[in-house]
């Protein structure tokens, strides 16, 4: 009866070949293809970096940091600019925003810069994430 029970060793041998067999066939075929394994470090590798890029984006240092306020200010002065157009007096538009708000620095950095912030905040508003969508 013993002998009907149990498998001999050459049987369980078989048996085991049998199952690694299909194990390795499984294991050729993956999870996914190997086109779309390609992608996957890539891809994990953009989002990694954009949350850590992305993280504390809507805390804002305006009252720290004079660089990032004039950057501000300057961006929302263009703004302001192209949603009023004073075509018919810029200078004097300049110097009357100047006079409210000291902080614009249009010099101090190319003007396309502030060109896109100020379009940023045209779209969604003035805030520290806007402007640092630019």
């Amino acid at each position: 009866m013993d002998a009907m029970r149990r498998p001999s060793a050459e049987a369980r041998a078989v048996v085991v070949d049998e199952h690694s067999a299909n194990l390795e066939v499984v294991s050729d075929r993956g999870l996914l293809p190997k086109v779309q394994r390609a992608w996957l470090l890539p891809l994990a590798l953009i989002v990694l970096i954009s949350v850590v890029i992305l993280h504390g984006i809507r805390r804002g240092e305006f009252d720290y940091n004079v660089d990032e306020a004039q950057h501000g200010v300057t961006g929302l002065f263009l703004a302001d600019a192209m949603h009023d157009l004073p075509l018919t007096h810029p200078v004097q538009y300049a110097y009357s925003y100047y006079a409210q708000y000291p902080a614009v620095s249009i010099v101090h950095w190319p003007p396309l810069f502030y060109v896109f912030e100020g379009l940023s905040f045209l779209a969604q508003g003035p805030s520290a994430y806007a402007a640092r969508l630019r």
